[in-house]
């Protein structure tokens, strides 16, 4: 699991950057875990949403870590599930690292497959 964070911190980091989050929250995830292929990733991730986080940092967070890549895990049998109830804490906003200039100055939408024609070059 570690390792799955791992891989989506950039990907987190930016979701706590855009939705200013405030520190010292508590969110508690629901992990389902699916071993495929020989590789472990998480196959769904929920949280009930919260009235003292802002809107969309809760489905950020999620979509984030359901679309981490798999993790090689060749120990593991395949077709392995199992379920984990995990904390994540909510760093302070001063912990966090600044947002790169291009995530402050063009918008999300920029990305290939967002908007069709839509390009910064």
């Amino acid at each position: 699991m570690q390792a799955s964070f791992f891989s989506a911190t950039d990907s987190l980091t930016h979701c706590l950057q855009k939705y200013a989050a405030p520190g010292g929250a508590v969110l508690k995830l629901e992990l389902m875990v699916e071993t495929e292929h020989g590789g472990t990733h998480l196959e769904y991730v929920e949280a009930s949403p919260r009235a003292d986080l802002p809107e969309g940092l809760v489905s950020c967070l999620t979509r984030v870590l359901e679309q981490s890549p798999p993790v090689l895990t060749p120990g593991i049998p395949e077709g392995t599930l199992w379920h984990l109830e995990l904390a994540f804490l909510v760093p302070q906003p001063a912990d966090l690292p600044p947002a790169p200039w291009w995530r402050r100055f063009v918008p999300d939408a920029w990305h290939t497959g967002h908007l069709p024609g839509n390009d910064v070059g």
